[in-house]
């Protein structure tokens, strides 16, 4: 009411991935900066009083030793049994991997939301990235997956299951206006995930000299401070 009869809310309501970022890190930023009441510090001065440096001598707080692996845990798992023609999860197919000769044998996955070209599996305690056998497949989401698969459980045509992802998904969103906003939320993600960069290439690496189901060496472009409870 007082911004007046001409003020659509329902526009100003919604924002980019861009701009809900900004907003993001000005409320870390302030959050950081305001003092306590208890001490009259601030977070900032807490890790400024505790880290940096001190006496000639540059403390550095704890951080991740192994941030990929830090990043893989905290995706979504499950447990799958390695099938005949590859690992198998939600109809599609990955490469063996480290797991060729554990036919019938249970293995645990790791899975990306953002990108099923990918998925990771558990040898010896590691991970190993296990990629798409097709690699003509679409770009998929979990998402996206999800709504492929109800369609066809809708409408079980064998016609439908030879269509490649992108075809299915046009499908989808023809649908409704429902199931397009969700499959473009889905796709909004993935472009959001690309520019961050933290979960890895999503695309097998075109390199024939370089290992595809080798486990990766190079470390992910962020280090993640472990929590403190004295800041």
């Amino acid at each position: 009411p007082k911004k007046g009869p001409g003020y659509k809310p329902h526009k100003k309501a919604v924002y980019t991935l861009e701009r809900l970022t900004e907003l993001i890190i000005v409320w870390i930023c302030k959050f950081n900066n305001r003092k306590s009441r208890r001490d009259q510090l601030s977070p900032n001065q807490r890790f400024e009083r505790k880290y940096g440096l001190h006496d000639g001598v540059v403390v550095s707080p704890p951080t991740v030793s192994d941030p990929s692996r830090f990043v893989i845990d905290i995706l979504e798992g499950r447990e799958v049994t390695v099938a005949r023609n590859g690992v198998v999860t939600r109809h599609l197919v990955y490469k063996f991997g480290p797991f060729t000769k554990m036919v019938g044998e249970k293995i645990f996955i790791k899975i990306d939301p953002n990108n099923l070209h990918r998925i990771w599996g558990r040898h010896e305690d590691q991970w190993y990235p296990l990629w798409l056998v097709n690699k003509h497949t679409q770009p998929l989401t979990l998402a996206e997956q999800k709504m492929i698969l109800k369609s066809r459980r809708l409408n079980p045509d064998a016609d439908d299951k030879r269509l490649d992802a992108q075809e299915q998904l046009n499908l989808v969103k023809a649908g409704g206006k429902e199931q397009a906003r969700a499959i473009q939320r889905a796709q909004e993600d993935v472009a959001q995930n690309e520019r961050m960069g933290h979960f890895g290439p999503t695309h097998e690496p075109s390199d024939p000299s370089e290992p595809s189901d080798a486990r990766p060496v190079e470390p992910m472009p962020v280090i993640i401070p472990e929590l403190d409870e004295d800041i």
